[in-house]
């Protein structure tokens, strides 16, 4: 059985910038895999370069076996490659049930007007409703999505990432301003997902939620792939800690 993800060889440059060079690894269905590095690495371009936003320069990208290097966005996403954004973007006329409604049309092409007037009789409506009980916000439904506070509409992105029906959701800095417990409910939300069969890609820089919920991380440093590993293996490997963990680790 093929890779869920596979990267080949991926290079992406700006001009003379070399944003990412020679990058080559894979995911494979239900795991969780971080991928780390300081800023300016490379880490949102590969997401960029995944959800289709941007072409490779060189080397190749493939879901499910097939090759989308150069297949655009609205396709990749139909396809069934999710992602959230480090800058929260909700609609601020949007009930939070609305969002994920809105996310739902992604996948099946359906119309948006078509969907929201009928919304209360909608088979969707049940499958949206359900997503926000696993992401704990099914009691803010009919909520306005802009007044929740900052840790749930980062809550809200990841459900409208779930209401696509993903097989890859690929998560940008899902803890960035959270708080402690806010941290804390996140992690334990990772680890729901992975139990229910996700398949996550996660950029983060909060290496506790790293640690405690991945099953593999890759280390990127200016644009390279320096190391891959357990946990364990990237926090105690020498190259990984000078570049970027720090003795403290």
């Amino acid at each position: 059985m093929s890779a869920l993800l596979e990267l080949s060889h991926v290079a992406k440059r700006f001009g003379g910038v070399h944003a990412v060079e020679d990058v080559s690894f894979s995911v494979e269905p239900n795991e969780l895999v971080g991928l780390i590095g300081p800023n300016g690495a490379g880490k949102t371009t590969i997401f960029n370069l995944i959800s289709g936003a941007t072409a490779p320069t060189t080397g190749e990208i493939y879901h499910r076996g097939m090759r989308i290097s150069r297949m655009g966005s609205t396709r990749i996403a139909r396809r069934g490659i999710a992602r959230t954004f480090q800058n929260i973007r909700l609609f601020r006329s949007l009930t939070v049930l609305d969002h994920v409604l809105v996310a739902q049309t992604c996948r099946s092409g359906g119309s948006l007007s078509q969907l929201l007037p009928t919304r209360a009789h909608a088979p969707a409506t049940q499958q949206a409703r359900e997503l926000l009980e696993i992401v704990g916000l099914g009691r803010r439904c009919d909520q306005l999505a802009r007044y929740l506070p900052y840790g749930e509409q980062r809550r809200l992105e990841i459900a409208r990432a779930l209401a696509t029906s993903p097989d890859l959701i690929l998560l940008d800095e899902p803890a960035a301003g959270l708080n402690e417990a806010e941290t804390a409910e996140l992690r334990a939300l990772l680890k729901d997902l992975r139990s229910r069969g996700h398949t996550i890609l996660l950029v983060e820089h909060d290496m506790k939620v790293v640690l405690l919920v991945c099953s593999r991380v890759l280390v990127l440093v200016f644009g390279r792939l320096i190391a891959c590993g357990t946990p364990a293996e990237i926090r105690s490997n020498p190259e990984v800690i000078n570049a970027y963990l720090g003795s403290a680790a």
